[in-house]
């Protein structure tokens, strides 16, 4: 005789969604590792391994985190595998849907000319996305092309106001702090103060640039 087992809706749906949130742990747990092994062992298999993962997202399902990061992490694997056209691919993939630092990573590789042809438009152009999805290293390379002019119209003001951008997200990055210290020292986009100056040299210096040390010790003089 079949026994008719009745479960009530709002306890299926709980028990469904327990199932896909265990099964999401497994898979971004399987994630994390793979990425660990790529990005600081420059393990291939993990790296081919966090590709094939992003391959799954295209052929169904996933949240548009699951897209952004993906992606992202692929381009950085691609990358890794020096497999430079699929790493722009997966980087642009993220950036077209608002992923800030693959849009900065992007403009990476157009700025450099090491992994694709030198662009440096076209890296203003992925620099000034990042930046508006608040990621600091793309304020910091926006601000560095205004400041000198790169395939841009030049602007202390411009360049002054994304490496205040950068600063604001409390980046570790010293050629962030001695290109304020620049500015301030010499009036560039901003009052001239000796004090700020001497400030951010002294961050940048503490962060081991010894341009900024040695320029600390003149000013201190």
């Amino acid at each position: 005789m079949a026994i008719a087992l009745w479960i009530k809706s709002d306890d299926l749906t709980k028990q469904i969604n327990d199932f896909l949130n265990r099964q999401r742990i497994n898979e971004y747990e399987a994630f994390k590792q793979n990425t660990l092994s790529c990005t600081k062992t420059h393990n291939k298999e993990s790296c081919k391994k966090l590709i094939a993962m992003a391959q799954s997202i295209h052929d169904g399902g996933g949240t548009v985190e699951d897209f952004w990061l993906k992606n992202h992490y692929a381009g950085i694997a691609s990358r890794e595998l020096k497999d430079y056209t699929n790493a722009i691919k997966y980087f642009q993939q993220a950036c077209e849907i608002g992923y800030a630092a693959s849009c900065n990573l992007l403009g990476s590789m157009y700025s450099n000319g090491k992994e694709t042809k030198k662009d440096i438009k076209k890296a203003n152009k992925y620099f000034q996305l990042a930046c508006d999805g608040k990621d600091a290293y793309g304020c910091l390379n926006l601000g560095t092309s205004y400041y000198y002019g790169e395939s841009i119209e030049q602007s202390y003001s411009q360049a002054f106001k994304h490496f205040q951008q950068a600063k604001e997200s409390k980046i570790a990055e010293s050629h962030l702090y001695f290109m304020l210290g620049i500015m301030y020292l010499e009036g560039q986009g901003c009052r001239l103060d000796k004090d700020k100056a001497l400030e951010h040299f002294g961050i940048a210096c503490d962060m081991g640039n010894d341009t900024a040390c040695k320029n600390y010790a003149i000013i201190k003089q």
